[in-house]
């Protein structure tokens, strides 16, 4: 298993939550 740097998994969990966010605004306009 890879070890993650702080900044490395701030930027992984950013995109994550990015992520998340387009889908459930393209479901919230889309619905």
């Amino acid at each position: 298993m890879i070890a993650l740097s702080d900044e490395e998994l701030l930027v992984e969990m950013g995109a994550a939550v990015d992520f998340r966010a387009r889908r459930w605004t393209w479901f919230a306009v889309s619905g």
